[in-house]
This record gives C-alpha cells, structure tokens and sequence, in this order.
C-alpha cells in the first residue's frame, strides 16, 4: 500500500481510470486529469501529461512498448524508455461522450463510448466512427464497454445491448442477448466485462450479475444474490493464479470459487479505498 502525502487530497478526491505495471516493475495511472507514473522502489511520483479534461483508460499496445490514453482532445501515446508524448487530435466532428475503454488491434487504436466506437488509424493520425455495421444497426447507438479478443481478428464487444460478435475483416457478424435463439441467446442485456478460464469457458460481469457462458454447448448459467454475490451489479471479472475469479461490484471487490461457488465479500472495511 501507497500514500503520497503531499498529493494526498488530490488522489483522494478523484478516481483512478487507468493503472498499468510496466516490466520495469514502474506504475503508470491516470488520476485528478494527469497522467502518473510512480516507482515502488523510490516511492516517487511523477506528473507525465496534464490533460486538457480528464482521461480515460491506459492500454499498452501490443509490443508493450506504447502506453495509449485518451481524454477529450483525443488519443495520447507514451514512449516509457524515451519519455516521448505524442497526442493525436481528435477532428471537430468526433462524438466523445463517456469514454469507456481502448483497445488495440495492429496499427488501429478503437475508442469506445456511447455511441458505438471510433477507430484511430495510427500510420495517418486519421480518426473514422466504425459503421459496418451489417444486420446489427442497434450497436450503432450501444453503449460499448470492452472488447474480448476470442481469436485473432475475432472480436467480443461488451455492451447494455448484450454481446455483439466483430470480425475485423467481416464487420459484425453476430448478436448474443435476451431476444437471441439457440446459441445467440444469454440471459443478460448490460454486459460489461469477460473474461475466458483455461478450459475455454466465458464469464460475463454483467447488471444482472455474473454469466458462465459455454456458447458452443448452449448452456448458460447467472449466479447473482440468490446464490451468494453481494451484488448483481458487476462490472468485470479477472482470475487469479488460484483459479479464483475477482468481481468489481456496488458492494466491494467480490471473490468466487468457480469449484465451490461459495463467494467472499471485500469492503472498506477489510481495507480496500472505496467500495
């Protein structure tokens, strides 16, 4: 645990967006509008970007070489080896909204937000809203939450209006929802996270609470209160080295036993910042 004494009231009073280890062992976050970097071993922190209004999300691209981040002037990169910033400007015509989350696929950087997403093409520094949208017009006005990558150039978007199904070179090729038949149905609206075990099973963090999901068999199962959550309000889902799984909730930091299915709460009061 860290505390910064003389950034004490800024970080206290403001949320965490963004927070990434690099293999230097360094800790990049964004909190109060600027982009951070603290090292563990100094206990020193250090102000990188101060943005123009907030940011969202970091991500490293694929070669963990870039750290990217987004506020409302549009995309910045960060060359951690070289200290080099890079900011790309998003053009008059870009619908912000509520950033959600990055997500990288070669050299295309995705913007999710409440209106479907934006893609920067990173050789160009061109911005264009993505509209292949083939029979699934309704993503068009989705809240889009995350992005899964199932198989190279598959994608899963997380969104309130269930799962759609990306292929990169295809467009969106699917729907999973409520009003979905056969395999393309699951018992949730508001996806917002997922995550994938070992043995190719998916589980969803959703409003309704966590999915598992196994779409080739069609069997689909919710655990929500009823069977020992402290909240159905989730918002992902990661596991540990153990095999347990790791809820973000209303409630606190939830833990599930996928073995047992037996559930443990963790709150302000057993330590973490904020419930």
């Amino acid at each position: 645990f860290w505390d910064d004494p003389i950034n004490n009231d800024l970080f206290h009073n403001n949320s965490c967006r963004g927070l990434l280890e690099g293999d230097d062992g360094k800790i990049y976050f964004t909190a109060a509008d600027v982009f951070w970097v603290f090292n563990p071993e100094t206990k020193t922190i250090k102000s990188i970007y101060q943005t123009n209004n907030g940011t969202s999300d970091i991500i490293w691209d694929e070669k963990r070489q870039l750290v990217w981040g987004f506020e409302e002037s549009g995309l910045f990169s960060y060359h951690p080896q070289t200290s080099r910033l890079k900011i790309y400007a998003a053009p008059a015509d870009f619908v912000v909204g509520y950033i959600f989350g990055l997500y990288v696929f070669g050299d295309h950087i995705t913007i999710s937000n409440t209106k479907g997403w934006w893609v920067l093409d990173i050789d160009s520094g061109q911005y264009h809203q993505f509209n292949d949208y083939g029979l699934f017009p309704q993503l068009s006005t989705a809240e889009v939450y995350y992005f899964f990558e199932k198989e190279k150039g598959e994608v899963l978007v997380c969104t309130n209006k269930g799962v759609f199904h990306w292929e990169k070179e295809k467009g969106i090729t699917g729907h999973y929802s409520v009003l979905g038949r056969g395999e393309f149905h699951i018992p949730a609206i508001n996806v917002r996270h997922i995550h994938r075990d070992k043995a190719g099973v998916y589980w969803l963090a959703t409003a309704e609470g966590l999915l598992k999901w196994q779409p080739e068999q069609m069997r689909t199962r919710r655990i929500t209160r009823a069977d020992g959550l402290a909240d159905d309000q989730l918002y992902a889902v990661y596991e540990d080295s153990k095999g347990f799984l790791w809820l973000s909730s209303n409630q606190g930091i939830i833990q599930y036993d996928k073995s047992s299915g037996k559930s443990k709460n963790f709150t302000i009061n057993d330590g973490i910042s904020n419930n």
